[in-house]
């Protein structure tokens, strides 16, 4: 399978239809951190002009920007004002078809690593096409806040990651110390439909990480 990954795909809507107030909306709907990579694969926008709408939401303190290691992450503030409408992108996980039966899905998010590997692999920009599982492993124990990275790596491996790729949610290549993970087109069809569950309910317990 190649790891090319194709462009982003715009699901159903014109980018024209994307503005200010929707990506807010998004955002409250989403009610937590979002990078700019996956609100550009979520509108079909370019990530300069995603970081436009963004620094002009900023700039009124609708939004907080914060850089991170890997990645730059945004999150709408309490004291924005959402759409009541939900805006244009809350509308587009209707467009989501899952290739998945019901247990694949449920298996597939329900632990934490697998739903964090899930968000880093569907956040990729376009110039990445893989990650090694070191560097998926990384980014997973700095999405959930884990200190051990050498813990995460190792149950990625293992088990979190042959799982996913058993059910066509990621392309892995297991070579030893150099294996690569990839997303397919099944990782951002299940992340969208993640986000929207993450929306509605409660945070995770630690147990259900390994």
């Amino acid at each position: 399978m190649s790891q090319d990954r194709d462009p982003p795909r715009q699901r159903g809507i014109a980018t024209d239809d994307i503005d200010e107030d929707d990506i807010l909306a998004y955002l409250q709907e989403t009610d937590r951190t979002v990078t700019i990579e996956a609100l550009a694969h979520r509108t079909g926008l370019q990530r300069t002009e995603v970081r436009v709408l963004l620094e002009h939401l900023a700039a009124n303190d609708a939004v907080e920007i914060t850089p991170r290691l890997h990645e730059v992450v945004v999150s709408a503030t309490t004291s924005s004002t959402a759409r009541p409408d939900g805006g244009t992108i809350g509308r587009l996980t209707a467009d989501v078809h899952l290739d998945l039966t019901l247990a694949e899905l449920l298996d597939a998010i329900s632990a934490e690593r697998r739903r964090a590997t899930i968000h880093v692999l569907a956040s990729l920009d376009e110039d990445t096409h893989h990650l090694s599982v070191a560097d998926l492993a990384t980014r997973v124990a700095d999405t959930t806040e884990e200190p051990i990275r050498d813990a995460v790596y190792a149950t990625l491996k293992n088990n979190h990651v042959p799982r996913l790729a058993d059910n066509g949610l990621v392309d892995y290549r297991p070579i030893g110390r150099g294996s690569t993970v990839a997303p397919t087109d099944r990782t951002d069809d299940v992340a969208i439909v993640l986000e929207s569950l993450e929306s509605v309910v409660d945070e995770p317990a630690e147990g259900d990480r390994v």
